[in-house]
């Protein structure tokens, strides 16, 4: 396991496994229980983050749609949605639909199979944020009694 830079993935059959390289100084965040693994690393010009997605069958791949706009995948669910912060705002992430940008001030923390992404919305102006949810269908939905999104 030396010698190589790259995310190494451990299988209970077959031991460790190298995915490949991948530039400068990679960091897997989240792996689903199809083996995906979303990471990141830094960029070869060394000025942003680049998220990164890994299938098992097509290898790595950029998760695109950012530009240089330094992106962190923070979690994965077993659908492939990846979920992240990036310069542009908190956002999800698949490989068939790309990227989209979730409300403003909103800081997202995880994903779970129904898609239901959590984590924290602030208001402008104020230092105080509030447990959210935000989902496709329903929006943002803060957490707590008596909390407003508008």
């Amino acid at each position: 396991m030396s010698g190589l830079p790259g995310v190494w993935l451990w299988k209970p059959v077959g031991g460790w496994q190298n995915t490949g390289g991948l530039g400068l100084w990679p960091s897997p965040m989240a792996i689903n229980n199809s083996g995906q693994v979303a990471a990141y690393n830094l960029s070869t010009d060394e000025t942003h983050n680049e998220g990164l997605f890994y299938d098992p069958t097509s290898g790595w791949r950029l998760i695109d749609g950012f530009g240089n706009n330094g992106v962190v995948p923070i979690g994965m669910n077993d659908n492939g949605l990846v979920v992240g912060n990036s310069w542009l705002g908190s956002f999800t992430w698949t490989e068939a639909d790309g990227p989209t940008i979730l409300p403003a001030l909103f800081r997202v923390t995880a994903v779970n199979n129904s898609g239901v992404v959590v984590g924290a919305a602030g208001f402008e102006a104020s230092p105080i944020s509030s447990a959210a949810k935000w989902d496709a269908t329903n929006g943002l939905t803060l957490l707590h009694e008596g909390a407003s999104a508008s």
